[in-house]
């Protein structure tokens, strides 16, 4: 059961390693930095919120926590971008930063499965897709020859950060938000597989 459970987990992001160093948009050794990666990442959220004081209204709790995540998962991209080497390209930047987002919703839902299995099903259909696809928007900032940031392409991460937080908002109105939250996903990912169809034509990708 303990396996199954893994398996499922895992899977995303076992595919999309397996895809990506198919096509070559990044090596094994990045595959590995960018697993451990989104461990990491998720340590250093939990982090980035521990050392703020508590919120009392809820509306700031939950932004904040969307702009630590995004800019946890971002700073582990940076990282693990380092590690490209001659791959170096948009299409491989957002394939690395799909890889963080994957391997950071996969431990935090062995997280939620072991305090709560029930929620693996929910967590499944909407962290998987939300931190992947967000993960990319927000990778978008570091595109203008990997590091130049403008304010402008700054804007990448704080959409992504603000897709986030109307998300958690959502999701946190109840029950009978949860179609909408879910909707919301959906239409994080079509914007994530437009940016990704995108970058094939990028001069960074030539």
């Amino acid at each position: 059961m303990i396996g199954l459970v893994l398996g499922v987990i895992f899977l995303p992001l076992a595919l999309w390693c397996a895809y990506a160093l198919r096509s070559e948009y990044f090596s094994a050794a990045t595959a590995l930095a960018g697993v451990f990666g989104g461990l990491a990442a998720v340590v250093l959220a939990l982090a980035f919120m521990l050392i703020v004081p508590n919120f009392q209204v809820n509306l700031f709790a939950v932004s904040f926590g969307a702009f630590a995540e995004e800019c946890a998962k971002l700073l582990v991209v940076v990282a693990v971008v380092r590690t490209l080497g001659e791959r170096r390209s948009l299409r491989s930047l957002l394939a690395v930063a799909v890889l963080v987002g994957l391997s950071f919703s996969s431990f935090e839902n062995l997280s939620y499965a072991i305090r709560n299995p029930s929620s693996l099903v929910l967590r499944g259909v909407s962290a998987v897709p939300l931190h992947a696809s967000l993960t990319l928007v927000a990778a978008m900032s570091l595109s203008r020859r990997f590091g130049r940031v403008s304010l402008f392409s700054a804007g990448w991460f704080f959409m992504a950060a603000a897709f986030h937080a109307l998300f958690n908002l959502t999701l946190d109105a109840g029950a009978a938000f949860l179609f909408p939250a879910l909707l919301l996903c959906f239409g994080y990912a079509v914007l994530a597989i437009l940016v990704w169809k995108r970058s094939r034509y990028d001069p960074e990708d030539a």
